[in-house]
């Protein structure tokens, strides 16, 4: 029996959205510190301008395809992998900040790779919101969903320049790495619903030409 959207899965979203908000909160605070170090480092407009576009190119370039496989494979799983890889990629960062070997290329390459994972854990968690929700509460939860994101958003920033007075920047991602074990307490006790129903097939090629309907 398929698991429907009611007060129970509801209340499940709102354990898993609120360690997702944590996360948020984490990546902000690292990608503040990492571009204040990229300022100090290079002082060049176009390594900034080159970490921004590493970090944001994967997701725009791969979300019509992240899309159709968000849909395909286990959500749950999928979450979790990337979230998993993303905690990697922090500690890898915090070593190389702490061992004084950190470089730009090593800062590039580890942006984009974020990005990458980005590009898929982002549908996946936008996929899950009206199979948990009930529809009466859909307009509410999303408004509450942009507030709250651009809230912490903004918070993030605040947060990483006070801690720069007194923190070196990898004792600064560790804020990011302990976000990323709150966000994956909820996630790994909620039950996430698939998508589709079981049996249900559908071609990669209608899938993705399917996106680019308008009706």
């Amino acid at each position: 029996m398929e698991l429907q959207a009611s007060q129970t899965t509801f209340r499940s979203y709102l354990f898993f959205w609120a360690g997702q908000l944590a996360s948020l909160l984490g990546s902000s605070i690292a990608q503040f510190v990492i571009i204040w170090w990229i300022t100090l480092e290079t002082g060049s407009a176009l390594y900034l301008s080159l970490a921004s576009f590493l970090g944001l190119a994967p997701m725009v370039i791969l979300a019509p395809f992240a899309g159709v496989f968000v849909d395909r494979w286990n959500r749950k799983a999928l979450i979790f992998t990337a979230d998993f890889l993303q905690a990697l990629a922090t500690v890898i960062l915090i070593f190389m900040f702490w061992s004084g070997v950190i470089q730009i290329w090593h800062i590039l390459m580890l942006t984009t790779i974020r990005g990458v994972l980005q590009a898929f854990h982002s549908p996946a968690v936008s996929a899950i919101i009206p199979i948990m929700i009930p529809k009466e509460k859909l307009s509410r939860m999303n408004g509450l969903n942009y507030l709250c994101s651009g809230a912490v958003t903004l918070l993030g920033p605040i947060v990483a320049a006070l801690t720069l007075t007194v923190w070196k920047i990898y004792q600064i991602l560790w804020i990011d790495m302990a976000t990323f074990i709150v966000a994956f307490i909820p996630l790994l006790i909620v039950k996430i619903p698939p998508v589709r129903k079981k049996g249900e097939r559908s071609s990669f090629k209608g899938d993705f030409f399917g996106r680019f309907r308008f009706y």
